[in-house]
């Protein structure tokens, strides 16, 4: 007898995220984990695999947005590729198929069923895949990890967005109360239903007093049930990530963006600033969860070492792996859906000592900043779009500053960047 995953019909009825096909192509190139320069700089240390076409999976492809944004990513850097497509939901896969097509993308494979049925096929086939919001729903995160990391190839690795615990607080609770209600994602009026209990919630429920929630009521029908009506649906610690990441035989390469994932700034106290400086990189992680304690989502990439790998190679260590690019004039430094130009207009205009760049976490969390010297905001006027670290030496130093000046200054900017998630580096 055949047993339909409740998931399955969930996402049948209810195809995530909700997208028009017959709207016009969007190219979704700054999305998360699909986003390639991101992929190339913290999977494979800014150099892609060369001398053959790219590999990639999306796997739990949903309506397709990874394929669109690594579709697009591949015509944009003039590479070869292909992307293979895996979802259990048919109503999603046709979706994502038209899209796909809208966009003129021909090297797309479109397949349905469980992805854990890659563990029965070749290893090895895939470079990069992308995992986004669906670890959350498999049956076991455990064994549906195992097929991933059976079938990406050693020096690859894997993109994933899975629910972070802390941050969906009231969540569960909620989709608990409904079961108890006997509201669920298969009643043809369980979204209404939803929707009532959630718009009457008390103010101190903790669904309403957490700020990624606290206007579900107002969502779509697709977005409200996926929230509340979900029939499997788990969310992680760093720890357990980090686990199950073991266990398939992967290993966590970096926490996006990964100053948020730094919980020593956070600290004001020199004696809790020393002790979190001496956790290693897991406690690190953990110990920035609890003080943020509003990660709703973890994003983060890992690698399947290659045999012998070593150090940052195998993922380990606190390295940035890809920095060794800056001594190569032909490295592309990569800006990240951000202006820098106008960024260092901005703070030139600025008196000296208010020249910072300043990150707001979220709207309740504390702003974080950098402070630019009159060098660095040389340097960012340089980066309009990819620019070759030559280039950008050859610009700035004009007039400026000598040429050993710039690179000594481009580094520390760099890794600051990095650490926001505003600048990746690629092999030229």
């Amino acid at each position: 007898m055949t047993t339909v995953d409740p998931v399955a019909s969930f996402y049948q009825r209810f195809p995530y995220p909700p997208r028009d096909p017959a709207a016009a192509p969007d190219t979704l190139a700054w999305i998360l984990p699909a986003n390639l320069p991101t992929v190339a700089h913290h999977v494979f240390a800014g150099a892609l695999p060369r001398g053959r076409p790219l590999r990639f999976l999306v796997a739990g492809g949903g309506t397709g947005d990874a394929v669109l944004a690594l579709g697009g990513w591949l015509r944009r850097l003039g590479l070869d590729g292909s992307i293979d497509y895996v979802d259990l939901s048919r109503a999603s896969c046709a979706i994502a198929r038209r899209r796909a097509e809208a966009a003129g993308l021909d090297n797309v494979s479109f397949r349905i069923g469980p992805l854990e049925a890659l563990a029965n096929g070749p290893a090895g086939q895939y470079d990069y895949i992308d995992f986004c919001g669906v670890l959350n729903h498999v049956p076991d995160p455990a064994r549906a990890l195992a097929a991933l990391a059976h079938v990406i190839a050693p020096g690859g690795g894997i993109g994933v967005m899975a629910y972070g615990s802390l941050g969906r607080t009231g969540v569960y609770e909620a989709q608990a109360a409904l079961r108890m209600l006997g509201v669920d994602g298969a009643r043809p009026d369980g979204p209404a239903l939803a929707r009532s209990f959630a718009a009457g919630l008390p103010t101190s429920n903790w669904l309403l007093r957490n700020p990624s929630f606290e206007r579900i009521a107002e969502a779509d029908d697709a977005e409200l049930s996926d929230v509340l009506l979900n029939p499997r649906d788990r969310a992680f610690t760093t720890d357990i990530l980090d686990d199950l990441m073991t266990g398939a035989g992967l290993a966590i390469r970096s926490f996006i963006p990964p100053f948020l994932y730094d919980p020593v700034p956070a600290l004001r106290d020199p004696a809790l600033k020393a002790a979190a400086t001496g956790l290693d990189r897991r406690g690190r992680w953990r110990l920035a969860e609890l003080l943020q304690g509003n990660f709703s989502k973890h994003v983060f990439y890992a690698v399947k070492p290659a045999p012998g790998a070593t150090g940052v190679a195998a993922g380990a260590g606190d390295d940035d792996p890809a920095e060794r690019l800056l001594a190569d004039p032909a490295t592309v430094l990569f800006p990240i859906a951000i202006d820098l130009p106008a960024v260092a207009a901005a703070l030139a205009a600025r008196p000296a000592e208010r020249r910072s760049l300043q990150v707001t976490v979220d709207r309740r969390s504390v702003t974080i900043g950098i402070r630019l010297s009159d060098l660095d905001l040389a340097i960012l006027a340089a980066l309009d779009g990819p620019t070759r670290i030559g280039a950008v030496t050859a610009r700035v130093a004009v007039g400026k500053s000598a040429p050993g000046e710039v690179a000594a200054a481009l580094g520390p900017l760099q890794r600051k960047l990095t650490r926001l998630g505003l600048l990746h580096l690629m092999a030229g």
